[in-house]
């Protein structure tokens, strides 16, 4: 009787323990209420915009999907949609209990997502959206093909990945000209001329799968990263020329990142960033096609080329990178002690530095921002999660 009391104590205690709330801020193009709904405004300085959003006790809360007019935020296994459109929904597999994963989107904003099981959800054509709608729908039936990664490109070109047994160590990667032929061969991949328009097999297991404006990077499980598709603007980071060059449309290993322990990769417009183990962080591409505009740490990168990131205090050594988001033609950092670096097109104040500047090329401290646990950037907008 007596264990059964210190059991139900120490659980009550448990239960009332509370549980480390996050906040995130915010900058940004808000022309359609999808930062903060209370105006359309930009919003040139790093502001609180979680208020009105539940907080998942798990401590799962963040940025799901940002796209260039609408937000969707996760709590757990709930959706929330700001902007161009908006909705709230539950995204839970009735059969596993498996919640949201990876979401995928245009300029429009997030068209579908993955579950952590694989199951594939979509955004009807016709769907309206408003308050207690579900617009998104479960695809997957028992014969549907499971997914791993997803990622659909700004030129509506669509990769995939496929669920590798747990010794399986070669990883397919399937391409489809646009959303429609994917939907089309997923439904029904037997049906002739449901194919998809490539097919790849890289040795490893892949960790992430990302696309920008055209192109695609891939990272494996040991470290190796992989991009193809359009190597215009030096956004490859690999030669596509040359004796061993790999074709620009199929998947080249990037030789310049070999051996450094890439952790995570990032990509937005036609930039792309990995981030090392050891804290290094790293640029390829470029941040403003066809405008003056040139990141310092881009200006000296030739073809083929990677460059790292420094982010220094006054003359001191360069600081540790713990993580990288990239926007379209900006990119932020978080550095030692959760402190946020920011650089590139400012011109919706997307930095966050409350600069009326169009642009910042060299890396700019956010001030009054200190903890920062993770960052992620839309195509105008940054999102700091603390």
């Amino acid at each position: 009787m007596e264990s059964d009391k210190k059991e139900n104590s120490s659980s009550k205690r448990a239960r009332e323990t509370p549980f480390e709330a996050r906040n995130i801020f915010a900058a940004g193009f808000n022309a359609l209420g999808q930062l903060d709904p209370s105006h359309k405004g930009d919003i040139r300085s790093l502001q609180r915009i979680d208020q009105a959003l539940p907080q998942a006790e798990n401590g799962d809360f963040g940025v799901f999907f940002a796209g260039w007019g609408s937000a969707v935020f996760k709590s757990s296994h709930l959706l929330i949609c700001r902007g161009a459109w908006t909705y709230s929904q539950d995204i839970v597999n009735e059969i596993t209990g498996a919640g949201p994963r990876i979401s995928f989107g245009d300029h429009n904003g997030m068209i579908g997502c993955l579950d952590d099981d694989g199951g594939l959800y979509v955004l009807p054509e016709s769907s309206t959206t408003g308050k207690n709608i579900k617009p998104l729908i479960f695809e997957s039936v028992p014969d549907c093909p499971r997914l791993g990664l997803i990622a659909l490109a700004g030129n509506d070109q669509v990769a995939i990945t496929f669920q590798q047994a747990p010794k399986s160590n070669l990883c397919h990667i399937a391409e489809f000209g646009n959303i429609k032929k994917f939907l089309e061969w997923y439904r029904d991949p037997s049906r002739e001329g449901n194919y998809p328009s490539q097919h790849h097999m890289i040795p490893g297991r892949p960790k992430q799968l990302l696309a920008n404006a055209a192109t695609f990077t891939l990272l494996m499980e040991d470290g190796n990263c992989f991009t193809w598709g359009d190597s215009r603007h030096q956004t490859l980071g690999r030669p596509i020329n040359g004796e061993h060059s790999i074709p620009a449309d199929k998947p080249g290993i990037l030789d310049a990142l070999a051996g450094l322990n890439i952790v995570q990769v990032a990509t937005g417009g036609w930039m792309n960033a990995a981030l090392s183990q050891d804290g290094a962080a790293y640029l390829w591409g470029s941040g403003s096609p066809g405008s003056e505009h040139i990141l310092d740490c881009l200006r000296e990168v030739g073809t083929g080329e990677i460059a790292l990131v420094n982010v220094c205090e006054d003359s001191a050594e360069p600081l540790d990178i713990l993580d990288i988001a990239v926007g379209n033609g900006h990119a932020a950092v978080i550095a030692e002690s959760g402190r946020v670096f920011v650089s590139g097109d400012n011109s919706n104040g997307q930095l966050g530095v409350g600069s009326i500047d169009d642009f910042i090329s060299n890396w700019q401290e956010v001030e009054r921002i200190g903890g920062a646990k993770s960052i992620v950037c839309g195509p105008k907008a940054t999102f700091v999660i603390m």
